[in-house]
């Protein structure tokens, strides 16, 4: 994917923090939907945060492996 380890470097701290404030999007409203919209919102966050590990950090970590976190499990 990206060879260029530096950028690589700056995708995935880019990336990890988009993981991040999307988990916070979804604690600073669950207490303000509803049950059904709450669903629907942890669904769609599911989905892009899903896209970003599988397109993305997943192949970018298979070319540089040391940028992979040392909390993801194997």
């Amino acid at each position: 994917m990206v060879q260029n380890f530096e950028a690589a470097e700056r995708i995935s701290a880019d990336l990890l923090d988009i993981n991040e404030a999307l988990n916070e999007s979804i604690r600073q409203v669950q207490h303000k939907l509803t049950p059904e919209e709450l669903k629907a919102y942890k669904r769609a966050v599911g989905y892009v945060m899903y896209e970003i590990f599988e397109k993305i950090l997943n192949p970018l970590y298979t070319t540089h492996p040391s940028l992979k976190p040392a909390t993801w499990e194997e």
